[in-house]
């Protein structure tokens, strides 16, 4: 529809091609994944009284190291959460697949990531790296529940609430790149190569649009 749109207003035509461009490989480090499998999740209870509202859920806390710790969301809903603070940022999933992470990675990078792990499962992970190099977050992530938080510094008493997990780096350790962030926490690779994009080439637009 907004293609007809933009067609219609804008004259705009576009082709489509297919290049070999650099790409990733997301694949398991030699040493096997690093990361929890997901609890089932418990089936739906048929109750046949009336229904009661859920609890309003708390509001985070801050950690430590100035990332905000997130309540676990109810009936088991999966969820793709990334927060960033200067100069380091925090991916948390949960009930999330490795095609979900390889599609958030292919957002963080600006390059098209393959999940190549052979993983079927769904797992709950938390990834903490360095902002350097990585893609300005928008307001909206991939997978399931994806969702990005912009944090402001911690203040100087250090927050409260919420442990930090002692295999992350804290506040005051520079945080891995993505790439050792992932093999050392995940134990997953990315792996570079080339292989076949599709882009969306325009041929032809008007800066001026038609009257309607």
């Amino acid at each position: 529809m907004l293609q007809n749109l933009l067609a219609e207003r804008f004259k705009l035509t576009i082709h489509r091609e297919t290049k070999e461009l650099p790409m990733y490989s997301l694949a398991v480090a030699r040493n096997g994944p690093k990361m929890k499998e997901s609890e089932p999740v418990p089936p739906a209870q048929d109750d046949s009284g009336p229904a009661t509202p859920p609890p309003m859920p708390a509001g985070p806390t801050v950690g430590p190291d100035g990332f905000p710790v997130f309540p676990l969301p109810a009936g088991g809903r999966g969820r793709l959460i990334l927060m960033m603070v200067p100069g380091r940022a925090r991916l948390v999933g949960q009930q999330q697949t490795t095609l979900d992470l390889a599609n958030r990675l292919t957002t963080l990078l600006s390059r098209p990531v393959s999940d190549m792990t052979g993983l079927t499962a769904k797992y709950d992970f938390t990834l903490t790296f360095s902002t350097e190099g990585i893609a300005p977050a928008g307001p909206m992530g991939q997978g399931t529940g994806g969702v990005t938080v912009s944090v402001a510094p911690p203040a100087p008493s250090g927050g409260g609430g919420g442990a930090e997990p002692a295999s992350l780096p804290g506040a005051d350790t520079p945080p891995p790149d993505i790439f050792r962030a992932l093999k050392e926490q995940l134990g997953l690779t990315l792996e570079p190569k080339k292989g076949p994009v599709e882009l969306i080439v325009i041929d032809h637009i008007e800066k001026t649009p038609t009257e309607n």
